[in-house]
């Protein structure tokens, strides 16, 4: 996949240069300036490089880059007065012929992944390594930090035991505040207790079919060759919704790096918006007795409006295969003290226009497909089985046997089991509109529930993302209440309420797409309505349902006449719910 090609040049300036694009004036970033055969410098994010030492005259510079054209450069032509942007002529061929399609990448990245799962410890296994976290304003300098040995116990390789899953051993904390760091975080450097980013992150970009990519070259980091991938969401009704680039080792070892820009409805109005709304992330795997680990992760938040950075990283320093380590009480109340001490970090999430030099500018796409994608991005639709319970009713009967009058009444309680299905559409951050159906199946009663409106999710701290969420809307329930077989009908009391529908519930995130939870709810009748009527299946496989009208409140049982009374109350719900969608 790799395709090597050439960059441009037209003047250059004294050993410091900036290269940008003839077209749009946009920076031209990694390109390779190389002189007889040796790497002398890459280009960064703005397009700028310095030669800290120039080669021999007879020696000539040549500077590549994919998508321009090769561009050579001999060191009596470089100036020594001042910077010289540089304007680089793009070679359309080459820039088609590095668009990467989704298929390809797909292959090369599972490829990659594979050999991990493949190879990774498939017992239970105990990590022991060494967690760090900085809070660093603009300047560089480090305002907090706090440090931490750990002991994080694997089963495999995307999941954690439930048996002690981290260990906490020492505590380093350091504080030089210079800033208003502090004002922002609320907290104070803090003991990094989620463990989440530790955790697989090259799956940010799952259904890679979402994506454009385009090839970018080559990088060289710590030694390490990496190919630089540039991904964004396609101008389509299924873009993803993140973009960036995105950094691998495809030779010698599982290596993955990543930076992106990221918006929750798959659009990102402004690429400095907010505290989430720029990453960095590192994971790298490693070999041990012939098997994969979890080696370092590397991961960096960005808050523009407050001018501050969070850096976490993990290193492992020690494997134990077989593990069977366990939390005493001390060090699970030791544990405990520095959650309550030390809550989560949290910040004010507000527009900003304050621009950082180091980041990706954002294009956007076209109006149209910017808003197709949106409204695609926006759909989740839940799915799951519903209990309705307390479906209690006052059963009345008036009427006589064998000349004798009677007035009889009975309490009814049933619980059934339905299906569930809602689908919501996301209005604005956390609120969503939304559609909903249930029915039961089975019982002497049976339940259908129809609801439009509004959800609410309330997003709360903890390892995985999980969330509380609330429910108003407009409901219509439908209770039946069937009697025995007559003639070949079944006689039926129907009741309609409709009203206030209320609910509560917790879900819980078990991936970008997919996650599980319960939910309750219930209805405040504001309208009702009944009716009695028989009703009998016919047609090819009885799939055809006849119904004819009954005298009101008025049935024969056992030969005998009787009138009945119902007054019905609305069910309460219990819905076991799996989520297809984003959060």
């Amino acid at each position: 996949m790799l395709v090597k090609s050439q960059g441009v040049i037209g003047q250059v300036l004294a050993r410091s240069f900036q290269l940008l694009s003839e077209i749009d004036r946009e920076p031209v970033a990694y390109a390779h300036v190389v002189s007889n055969e040796k790497l002398l410098a890459i280009s960064d994010l703005q397009g700028r490089f310095k030669l800290d030492s120039l080669p021999s005259e007879k020696c000539a510079i040549k500077i590549t880059c994919v998508g321009f054209k090769d561009y050579k450069l001999s060191t009596n032509q470089i100036s020594r007065h001042k910077v010289t942007k540089i304007y680089l002529k793009t070679d359309e061929h080459y820039l088609n012929e590095v668009t990467v399609k989704p298929e390809n990448l797909k292959g090369i990245i599972s490829t990659i992944y594979n050999q991990i799962s493949n190879k990774y410890f498939h017992q239970r296994h105990l990590l022991l390594g060494t967690v760090t976290e900085e809070y660093v304003d603009t300047s560089g300098h480090v305002n907090m930090a706090a440090e931490a040995i750990i002991e994080v116990a694997k089963s495999g390789y995307s999941r954690k035991t439930r048996v002690g899953d981290v260990k906490l051993d020492k505590v380093y904390q350091y504080h030089d505040i210079q800033s208003d760091v502090k004002e922002y975080t609320y907290s104070g450097a803090h003991i990094p207790h989620r463990f989440d980013f530790v955790m697989q992150r090259f799956d940010f970009i799952s259904h890679l079919d979402r994506y454009d990519y385009i090839f970018r070259g080559e990088f060289v980091s710590d030694d390490d060759t990496l190919e630089v991938i540039e991904f964004k969401p396609k101008d389509q009704l299924l873009g993803g919704d993140f973009r960036g680039l995105l950094y691998l080792n495809m030779t010698d070892s599982v290596f993955a790096k990543a930076e992106y820009s990221f918006a929750k409805d798959g659009n990102i109005k402004h690429q400095y918006e907010s505290w989430k709304g720029h990453r960095k992330f590192l994971v790298e795997y490693k070999e041990h007795q012939g098997q994969w680990f979890l080696a370092r992760v590397w991961n960096q938040a960005l808050d523009n409006e407050n001018n501050f950075l969070l850096r976490q990283s993990y290193f492992t320093n020690e494997v134990f295969p077989d593990s069977t380590v366990r939390w005493d009480e001390n060090e699970k109340h030791l544990f405990h003290q520095v959650l309550v001490s030390e809550p989560p970090d949290s910040v004010n999430e507000k527009w900003s226009q304050t621009v950082v030099d180091t980041l990706l500018e954002n294009k956007g796409a076209s109006w149209k497909n910017k808003w197709l994608g949106i409204v695609a991005n926006r759909f989740v639709v839940n799915l799951g089985v519903c209990g309705y319970f307390m479906n209690s009713g006052i059963y009345q009967m008036d009427g006589s046997v064998n000349g004798d009058s009677f007035t009889d009444e009975e309490k009814v309680t049933e619980f059934n089991l339905g299906l569930y299905f809602n689908y919501h559409f996301l209005l604005v951050e956390d609120w969503y509109l939304g559609l909903g159906f249930s029915e039961s199946f089975g019982g002497d009663f049976t339940n259908k529930n129809f609801e439009v409106g509004l959800t609410k999710e309330w997003e709360i701290p903890s390892f995985r993302p999980s969330y509380i969420v609330t429910e108003l809307n407009y409901s219509s329930n439908q209770t039946e209440l069937l009697f025995g077989d007559q003639k070949g009908w079944q006689p039926t009391y129907e009741t309609i309420n409709n009203g206030v529908g209320l609910g509560m519930g917790y879900e819980v995130s078990l991936g970008h797409q997919f996650g599980i939870g319960v939910h309750y709810s219930f209805l405040l009748g504001i309208n009702r309505s009944y009716r009695y009527f028989a009703q009998r299946n016919s047609g090819f496989l009885d799939l055809k349902k006849d119904e004819k009208s009954l005298d009101e409140a008025e049935l024969v049982l056992n030969e005998e006449s009787i009138d009945h009374k119902f007054l019905m109350q609305s069910p309460h719900t219990i819905k076991l719910v799996i989520r297809l969608g984003r959060h």
